[in-house]
């Protein structure tokens, strides 16, 4: 049983709200996956995100991997707490620290098997 101080009391439009957010979280993740971005209008933290993941050092081949990932634990965090994405940064930091964005069987970040 959850306790009830753990229950957020959101309103019907906060609700809308967030499922839109997801849905254009959902569809710009998936742009860039495909490698097409079709629009030319953004919402402030989804520029926030392309900017953050411009600055991230992903290698090629593990790019869409990574989205991947990104992706499903940005729509698990939406399940539990109503806030903006996390940034792709904030994900890959989300690893064990001293692993170079690498992980073992925790579910995080896998962007370096160790092969060249």
């Amino acid at each position: 049983m959850v306790p009830a101080y753990l229950f957020v009391v959101t309103s019907a439009e906060d609700l809308v709200e967030q499922e839109l957010m997801l849905n254009r979280f959902n569809r710009l993740i998936g742009d860039l996956i495909k490698g097409t971005l079709s629009r030319n209008t953004f919402q402030p933290w989804e520029i926030d995100i392309l900017v953050d993941l411009d600055t991230c050092p992903i290698p090629e081949k593990r790019r869409t991997d990574v989205l991947r990932q990104y992706q499903r634990a940005v729509n698990r965090q939406f399940q539990t707490s109503p806030n903006l994405p996390m940034t792709l940064s904030q994900f890959l930091q989300s690893g064990k620290p001293g692993q170079s964005m690498q992980t073992g069987s925790h579910g995080g970040p896998e962007t370096d098997n160790g092969k060249s």
